[in-house]
């Protein structure tokens, strides 16, 4: 795939499905071959830019991302091209996905298309009436990071946030997910961090509760000086080529803008 971003408008004939693509792209990575053929079933496309946190292990703390949101114009666009190729569409990106306006016509244009769809959302405002449409959306999976057990953990890392409410905004989600026998699949996941090491056995304990189908704690792919764990600072230098480019997911920013993976953005 190409290095640079290319905006949809950019391709001249639409992409065609071709038997085996999985197959053929582990076979493209194992060779070391520098074109892919196809792309990934699974797509990263970020909704928006914004976000109502300041979390010192984001990206967000030593960039600025600033672009548009989303259009829903531009994401049909997309998988209109990729008819045919993708098969599951991830709203994720450097902002929180509730403050799209338009998300859950997102949501629902996707399995309208008979796509599968997850996202990600800090949970501070996932009131009731969000609730209710992510239940009704046909969202097939979400995940809550809560990174610590404690208030004091938590809001140490997630600032902004008060863990209290967002653990409350959580466990209500949970209880309605039951009530309506939505089969939404629900992770709750905890970056490991200095801080909050200490408290994944907590933190498991806590989240074991019924509704959710997960529970992941997640290494810090980030690793921001002084924040990351002193291991994870020093990990090795790769000694195989990295698999994203050719096995997935992509990475498409909010204005079109395409990338072999979604850790382009350190570049973006």
């Amino acid at each position: 795939m190409p290095s640079s971003p290319r905006s949809p408008g950019e391709i001249t004939e639409p992409l065609r499905p071709c038997r085996n693509l999985g197959s053929r792209q582990l076979l493209a990575y194992l060779a070391g071959k520098e074109s892919c053929p196809g792309v990934p079933a699974t797509i990263v496309v970020a909704p928006t830019h914004r976000c109502n946190l300041s979390c010192r292990m984001c990206l967000r703390s030593v960039r600025t991302f600033a672009k548009p949101d989303l259009s829903p114009d531009l994401l049909w666009t997309i998988l209109d091209q990729g008819q045919g190729l993708i098969r599951h569409v991830i709203l994720d990106g450097p902002g929180e996905p509730l403050l799209h306006p338009d998300l859950f016509e997102l949501i629902r244009g996707i399995r309208e298309r008979r796509l599968g769809v997850s996202l990600s959302t800090n949970a501070t405002i996932l009131g009731s009436e969000a609730t209710e449409q992510f239940l009704e959306s046909g969202l097939d999976s979400i995940i809550f990071p809560i990174d610590g057990a404690t208030s004091e953990v938590y809001e140490h890392y997630r600032r902004g946030a008060r863990y209290d409410e967002v653990a409350g905004n959580v466990r209500a989600f949970l209880r309605r997910k039951r009530e309506r026998g939505n089969r939404i699949f629900v992770t709750l996941q905890m970056i490991r961090l200095p801080r909050n090491r200490h408290q994944v056995g907590t933190f498991l304990q806590q989240w074991r509760l019924p509704g959710v189908d997960a529970i992941r704690i997640k290494e810090d792919v980030v690793c921001l000086d002084g924040v990351c764990l002193p291991e994870r600072a020093r990990r090795p230098p790769r000694l195989n080529r990295c698999p994203h480019p050719w096995l997935g997911p992509m990475f498409v920013d909010v204005d079109g803008s395409v990338y072999p993976c979604p850790y382009s953005l350190w570049k973006i």
